[in-house]
C-alpha cells in the first residue's frame, strides 16, 4: 500500500477498506429502511489492533450509484480493452 501524505490543516484520518470482491473495489451498501431521507449508510464492527478490540465503522454517503453501475461496468470493460491495446 502506498503511504498518503498528511495535508496541512486537514484531519487526515484515514480508513482502510478491504476489496470485498476482489476487483480493486470495496462496495457499500445503504442498511437504511426502503425510502428513508437523508444520507445513506453502512456500518460495520472489525477488529483493531490499536486499541486492540472491536470498533465499530460508520460510511455515509449522498448518492446511489445503483443507476450507473450498468454504465460504470461499460467503462470500466472498455478502459481495460484500452489499456490492452497499449504500445
Amino acid at each position: 500500500m502506498k503511504p498518503v501524505s498528511d495535508v496541512p490543516g486537514e484531519c487526515n484520518a484515514r480508513l482502510y477498506i478491504g476489496d470485498d470482491y476482489g476487483d480493486g473495489t470495496a462496495t457499500m451498501r445503504c442498511k437504511l429502511p426502503a425510502g428513508h431521507t437523508g444520507p445513506h449508510s453502512e456500518s460495520f464492527t472489525r477488529s483493531t489492533f490499536l486499541p486492540p478490540g472491536r470498533q465499530t465503522v460508520t460510511i455515509t454517503w449522498e448518492i446511489d450509484e445503483r443507476a450507473d453501475e450498468e454504465a460504470c461496468a461499460r467503462a470500466s470493460e472498455e478502459l481495460e480493452a484500452d489499456e490492452g491495446t497499449m504500445p
